[in-house]
């Protein structure tokens, strides 16, 4: 491992134990806190909308800018702020409609003994998945626990 990688490491490990206690070591302001949290709480959306995102972005230009615009050094700044605009927009409504609600029914389940309750639910998806052409573990166990090979 070269010494620049190796550094690289011990500083990141350092930061990390550092920001571990959350006493403000590192970043001293409320706000630039908020602004973390709000991002690191949304990460994973703004990970998977980035492209559509773009794509969006590009689209409304194409229907600000109706003879066509290239997309060159003049227009970086205007694409960005659009492209921001969008993407933060859609990771909020996925986080307070898709996964908010997940989260919420997830921890429903887990409380109520929904594995309990529903004990069939599990090789009753097998079996269905089985049906579409889809191989899951559940679907194998199921098949070995019944005896039948093929």
């Amino acid at each position: 491992m070269p010494f620049s990688t190796g550094l690289v490491v011990i500083v990141t490990a350092a930061l990390d134990l550092i920001a571990s206690y959350n006493k403000g070591y590192i970043v001293r302001s409320k706000y630039v806190k908020v602004v973390l949290m709000w991002v690191g709480s949304r990460s994973y959306a703004l990970y998977l909308i980035r492209y559509s995102a773009f794509a969006m972005a590009m689209t409304v230009w194409w229907y600000i800018e109706p003879r066509g615009p290239v997309f060159g050094p003049n227009y970086t700044l205007r694409y960005v702020a659009v492209w921001l605009a969008i993407l933060l927009s859609l990771a909020e409504l996925n986080y307070r409609f898709i996964e908010t609600p997940l989260r919420r029914k997830g921890r429903q389940m887990q409380r109520g003994g929904y594995a309990v309750r529903h004990k069939n639910l599990a090789s009753r998806a097998a079996y269905a998945g089985a049906g579409a052409g889809v191989i899951t573990p559940a679907w194998c166990a199921t098949i070995e626990m019944s005896g039948r090979t093929s």
